[in-house]
Parts: C-alpha cells; structure tokens; sequence
C-alpha cells in the first residue's frame, strides 16, 4: 500500500498521549452506534499502520530506504530519469532533498506530473517517484538541405531527441529556418513541416526546398531626371554585387526600407509630391560559374515620379517676444523664392535655438514647418513656431571625476571652466558650455568630458 508524501499522518493507530474519552449517559441504541463506529475506526488504524505515512520536516522517517524507483515513463528510460534523482537507498529519506528531486525532475521538461509516494515491501521501505511523461521528441530531421549543413539548422531551431514535443514549437522552428535562409540570401527556400505537426507524432521532420541563392546584379532608375543614379544609389541599403560574386545580399525585406529612404531624400530636397515604385525580376547567369550554379540574379528598377520642387513663398515667425522677427530671421538660409531644403531649415532652427541658449534659454524649443498653398501648386510657407521658456543660471557646479584612478584635483575642473564663464551666478550660456567642454577635452587631464 503507497502512502502519499505530502502532508503528515499519525505514526500509528494507537491514540495520541493525553487523548481521553468521554462518555455520558445515553440510550443503549446510542452505546451500540458509538460502539461500532469505534470498531470501524480501529479496523482503519490497523490498515494504514501497515503502509507508511509521509512525515512532516520535524517528523521525518527514520527507517533507511531500500530502494528508490520510477513509475509512468514509458517513452523516457528509466535510467536517464534516475540521472536527475539524487535520493539514494540505505540511508533515511530527507524531505528537502526529496523535494529538490521533484524540482529537477520538472526542470528536465519531460514531465506533465511528479509525485514521491512512499510504498511498504517485504524487503522494507521504497521510494517511488510517479511520473506522467510528456511528449517527447524521438527524432529531429532535416530533409534536402544541402548549401547549410544540418548542424547551423539544428542550432537555429534548438530541437533535438529528447526534447519536448510541442506542435507550436515545430511550426515557429519551420518558420524560423525560413527566416534564416532568406537572411543567408536563399529568397525563395521553403520548409515544410512534415512531421512534428499533430499531437500524435513524436518525430520532427523538416522538408527543406533551397532553391538558389539570389544576388543582386543591376539596380536601376528610371524617371530621375534632377537627381543622379549615382547619388540615389548611396541612399539604398540594397547594393549590387561586385563581379556578380562578392556582396549583393538579396533580402526583400529591405526593399521597402529602401523606398523610403529615396522618399525621405527626395523631401529633404522639396519633392514633396514624388511617387516611387519598384519592379524585380530574376534571371540566370549569362556565363556560368561552377561553384556558383546554383545562383540566380535579381534586378531592381525603380521608377521615379520626381513631381515639382517646391519653393519657399514666405517665412514666417510666431511665439517670440524676446527677438524681433527681424533679428531671429538674420542670417537664415532658407529664404523666400529659393527652393525648399530641409538641410537648410534645420540649420536655421539650430541658429534661432543659438541665440535663445545665449540668453539662458536653454531648453528654449523652436518647430519649423512648411505650410501648402493650395491656390498656388509647388509653393510652401515655412513656419518657425518658438516655446521661448524661461532664462536659467547656473546655481552649483559639481564635478564628478572617472577612472581607475582618479587623482585630479576638482579644483582644476573649476579653474578651466570658469575662464569660459561656467560659474555659480552666471547666466547659463550654451556657447559657454559648449566652449568649457572642447576646452575640458583638449587639456592634457581628460580622456571624455561631458555636461
């Protein structure tokens, strides 16, 4: 009879020290009815006192086990579950480390279920760990894989023989090799999950359709009458391949980031209303190459709908109270009836935000946007909107010094920044930070400087 582990139980039938029995007075229908249901219990006593009841950690048992079992595997042998059991025969069962082998036991992943029970044999006392298996991988393959070697796939989808079998796992596997051979430049590879895919099975089988390796061997454009191919080709992260051989990774993912990239350029620029669309194609090589025969080529085109240049028709100022709009539009470089350039506005941004930081208007913040005509097609007004916030000092300078071993005196740091005006009471210019810092980073004590 197996006694459960958890939870304790009396040591035998007999009553506990200080129990007593009380009668009183009663009919002698009640005697015979108190009568029996005593026999009852003595009988039940008598039966659990044959088996072995689990012992709390203040009450632990201390006749030595005779041996240690496993009961449940059926697919997982007995002798790799023992490897997790650290719980040996001829010596007293210790509650923590039984528990510690429950706890390793589920770690292995090959169990829905682990349950100690304690069991009483004519050779003495047993311990038995019952297990309800889960699913576990038999055998993991892979099928038609020939440009990557199985043990680069193996690794990408972490299963092996003795794993845990789990369908969703397969399937994300499936898709992740995928994934890896188009990363690897395989475009069109498939794997299929032809085993691994129902409840029932416990092989995982991969069927692996490679196709060729795809290089990129021509990009063009076409429609880009104001901008070079030349200078469009920088903007692209897709490159050609130099000699058909080396680089030209072929990744469709990146081809709609590379879209963008020409749109974002193109608006930098004014061309606010241009179209791109794009083309592929895949082809053989012309002449070829023996160890590269299972290549294929992939042409990209690009078509361009470039659309007018905008050009500026006014600039305009607002939320400034502190400059004129006079001396905040001094020495701007987008200016009225010259084409739109953003490198240009940001420039002009960082100038406005210059003469605001001289003022200790650190966190001063100024927005530029363009504003459409819609009477008037290819025309735009730049609006410069300003959050002018309030002057700052400078109240305490704190000087903190890195390093294995710092050694220079704080003093120094003081002496260096004070020259530029970097002192407490000051008005907190950001030319005269950004003057303390190159100075901090040119003297002979620093490595790195930073506010």
């Amino acid at each position: 009879m197996d006694g459960v582990f958890t939870g304790p139980a009396r040591p035998n039938g007999r009553r506990a020290r200080g129990a007593r029995v009380v009668s009183t007075p009663c009919a002698t229908g009640n005697r015979r009815f108190r009568t029996a249901a005593l026999a009852v219990l003595l009988a039940a006593l008598a039966l659990l006192s044959r088996g072995v009841r689990a012992q709390t950690p203040e009450q632990p048992l201390a006749e030595p086990l005779v041996d240690v079992r496993i009961e449940g595997n059926g697919t997982i042998l007995t002798e790799a579950v023992a490897r997790h059991i650290k719980t040996r025969p001829g010596r007293p069962p210790a509650e923590k480390q039984i528990r510690d082998d429950v706890k390793q036991l589920y770690a292995t992943r090959w169990f829905l279920s682990v349950e100690p029970r304690y069991r009483r044999t004519d050779e003495g006392l047993v311990l038995i760990f019952k297990v309800i298996e889960r699913p576990i991988v038999q055998r993991v393959e892979y099928v038609g894989n020939k440009a990557i070697k199985t043990k680069k796939l193996a690794v990408e989808t972490g299963l092996k023989e003795g794993s845990a079998f789990d369908v969703s796992i397969n399937r994300e596997a499936a898709r992740r090799l995928e994934e890896y051979y188009r990363d690897e430049g395989y475009a069109f590879a498939t794997v299929t999950l032809e085993r691994g895919g129902s409840q029932q099975d416990r092989e995982v089988v991969f069927r692996i359709n490679e196709g060729p390796k795809v290089v990129v061997t021509k990009v063009k454009f076409v429609g880009n009458d104001d901008i070079s191919d030349g200078v469009l080709d920088l903007k692209l992260n897709t490159k050609k391949a130099i000699l058909t051989v080396l680089g030209g990774k072929y990744d469709p993912a990146t081809i709609p980031n590379d879209i963008l990239a020409l749109k974002e350029y193109y608006h930098g620029l004014g061309y606010f209303d241009v179209r791109i669309e794009e083309s592929r194609s895949f082809h053989q090589p012309l002449i070829p190459i023996p160890f590269l025969k299972d290549r294929s080529h992939a042409h990209i085109e690009y078509v361009i709908d470039e659309g007018v240049r905008y050009t500026v028709e006014n600039v305009e100022v607002a939320g400034h109270q502190i400059f004129t709009t006079e001396q905040l539009k001094e020495g701007m470089e987008l200016k009225p009836g010259e084409p739109f350039n953003a490198r240009f506005l940001n420039a002009d941004v960082d100038r406005i935000k210059d003469k605001y930081g001289e003022l200790g208007r650190l966190f001063a913040r100024v927005e530029a946007t363009p504003r459409f005509r819609e009477d008037r097609p290819g025309v735009a007004d730049i609006i410069y909107r300003i959050d002018e916030d309030r002057p700052y000092r400078f109240r305490r300078i704190d000087v903190e010094l890195a390093g294995d071993h710092p050694h220079t005196k704080r003093t120094v740091v003081y002496n260096i920044v004070q020259r530029d005006g970097v002192r407490p009471g000051h008005l907190a210019s950001a030319s005269a930070i950004r003057r303390a810092r190159i100075r901090l980073a040119g003297s002979e004590y620093f490595d790195r400087v930073g506010p």
